[in-house]
């Protein structure tokens, strides 16, 4: 008897510790662990016009930059990929030295160190991000109110711990 996992099942387990999470699983990687595909980073040399049709329709569906606020103080709102999809966190204001320590949102355990390629922050917060944990390295505020795609930038995947700051 073989057991099955369905996607949702996993996306409710990494939604465990974060309460209200929004997370959703890019098309490939949804139809990967259904057995319907290959492994999205392997090139099997089959190429199918009408595949990629649908995937572009499905990423449309899915990915989402909406935020929601579950912080009554403010909040800011991470994203894996500049486009929103992949997962997607929050975090109050504090301060969090180590993103290695958060794994919300994200598959196979993967942590929030190095992966962060949007930002949002909600009209109460800013956010200074750092290039390395205990907030070393180079470093870049955020004000209020932002919404900002770092893919193509220098700081694209590159935050590993941040501090979320209360202004208003």
């Amino acid at each position: 008897m073989k057991a099955a996992v369905s996607a949702s099942a996993l996306l409710l387990f990494t939604c465990l510790v974060a309460p209200g999470c929004a997370a959703e699983m890019a098309p490939e990687d949804e139809a990967f662990m259904q057995g319907e595909g290959s492994d999205p980073g392997v090139d099997n040399g089959a190429t199918d016009p009408s595949d990629d049709e649908t995937v572009a329709e499905s990423s449309a569906a899915l990915c989402s930059c909406a935020t929601w606020l579950n912080c009554s103080n403010g909040q800011v709102t991470v994203y894996e990929h500049a486009d929103c999809c992949g997962g997607n966190f929050y975090f109050c204001p504090g301060e969090y030295r180590d993103l290695r320590n958060f794994t919300n949102n994200l598959f196979w355990l993967a942590n929030w160190n190095d992966r962060i390629s949007r930002i949002h922050t909600s009209d109460k917060v800013g956010v200074y991000v750092y290039q390395h944990v205990n907030f070393g390295g180079d470093r870049r505020y955020f004000p209020p109110n932002s919404d900002v795609n770092l893919g193509g930038s220098l700081w694209n995947d590159k935050i590993s711990s941040l501090k979320v700051i209360k202004v208003r």
